[in-house]
């Protein structure tokens, strides 16, 4: 091999070693000593936000690989139990199961797959708006979303549980502190199918599935939930209005707005004590910073539910690479949430003390919180 062949590898051997050492860093100096992550009550979930928009820019395919690569390469470091992409990993269906998004998507979330399988760490992938064929047009359908990411996906791997009849809500179990977790991934806008009785209400197929595992805590992914508008004052937190779910959908879908999740399904369950979601990134009217959010909710038990939002497709480069990490740490009794990006090589650090922060602890009893009577 030539001398400046020889050169050229050993740059970029250096330049690939420094970059590990820059990420490593990172998480050192925001988590302090990783060591800690092997003590069982502590742990991690990692959330996926909108990917959508990573395919309309230049750079965005490659942020995207980025993105999931590092969660590849670092989760075990977080002592990461559970990995979930909230919805919209495509920007629009198109009707075409052979569209290059799809074909894209699919070869960069197939390293979640190899990943899993080596590391047993279970991960899911929600249904979003614009991951139905044709996105946003009157014929809604879902045969591209089940083809890659229906249960013939997850039959193998021993923490699948099962899906919903027409197979875009799926349910998985995860280990963490020594407990089972049961983790259901919810079709966006939880439609009743009234009139498509073989695709079954959502939501009661949500509850068949928490009532067929009792004892166990619930963590919910879902694409549409809490939203982070902000109107008249305040900000207003579960979904309360359509968006798009007025119009364009089969008639008879009778789509759910995040209210209704929440009082139909979340706030009865005193077993859910996580949600996290996307979709939205309303606040100063889709200008600016937007697409974060979080709140605690009581349910009927008196009870916290942390809810979580992110959604960076209206940022440079498709979203940039943001990611956040959720941190738990059951003997101090806190949730930490952080947001990353391996393509900025940085942690985003704005909005503290705010609901709208990206860097933000959440004080729970986590020990108490997830026993139940």
């Amino acid at each position: 091999m030539e001398k400046h062949t020889w050169a050229f590898l050993a740059a970029a051997l250096i330049l690939i070693a420094s970059g590990c050492s820059d990420h490593k860093k990172n998480l050192e100096n925001e988590f302090g000593p990783l060591e800690k992550f092997s003590s069982p009550g502590i742990y991690s979930i990692i959330m996926i936000p909108d990917t959508q928009r990573y395919f309309r820019a230049d750079k965005g395919p490659d942020i995207f690989r980025q993105k999931i690569e590092w969660i590849r390469d670092y989760a075990g470091m977080l002592g990461t139990v559970f990995i979930t992409h909230i919805g919209d990993v495509i920007e629009d269906g198109k009707g075409d199961i052979n569209h290059s998004e799809w074909k894209r998507s699919v070869k960069f979330l197939s390293i979640l797959d190899n990943f899993s399988r080596t590391s047993k760490i279970p991960y899911s992938i929600s249904l979003g708006d614009h991951d139905y064929n044709g996105d946003e047009k009157p014929v809604m359908g879902h045969s591209a979303f089940v083809k890659y990411f229906g249960r013939d996906r997850y039959k193998d791997f021993p923490w699948y549980g099962g899906s919903s009849n027409n197979q875009t809500s799926h349910y998985q179990y995860f280990t963490a502190n020594g407990r089972t977790i049961l983790h259901v991934n919810l079709e966006c806008d939880a439609p009743r199918n009234r009139a498509f009785p073989v695709e079954e209400d959502q939501l009661a197929w949500a509850q068949k599935i928490i009532n067929e595992n009792p004892g166990l805590p619930v963590v919910l992914s879902t694409h549409a939930y809490i939203t982070d508008e902000f109107k008249d004052g305040k900000f207003i937190g579960h979904e309360p209005s359509p968006e798009v779910k007025k119009k364009g959908r089969r008639t008879g879908e009778g789509r759910r707005v995040g209210l209704d999740i929440w009082k139909e399904l979340v706030s009865r369950n005193d077993r859910i004590f996580l949600v996290l979601c996307g979709n939205y990134h309303e606040f100063n009217d889709r200008k600016g910073d937007t697409g974060e959010y979080h709140q605690v909710s009581k349910n009927r038990s008196g009870r916290d539910v942390v809810e979580i939002l992110a959604n960076y497709q209206g940022y440079q480069n498709g979203g940039d690479g943001w990611f956040r990490i959720i941190a738990f740490n059951e003997d101090e009794g806190t949730i930490t949430v952080k947001t990353y990006s391996p393509f900025r090589k940085e942690f985003r650090k704005v909005y503290s003390d705010t609901p709208r922060s990206s860097d933000f602890v959440i004080k729970l009893d986590i020990k108490k919180r997830l026993k139940f009577k």
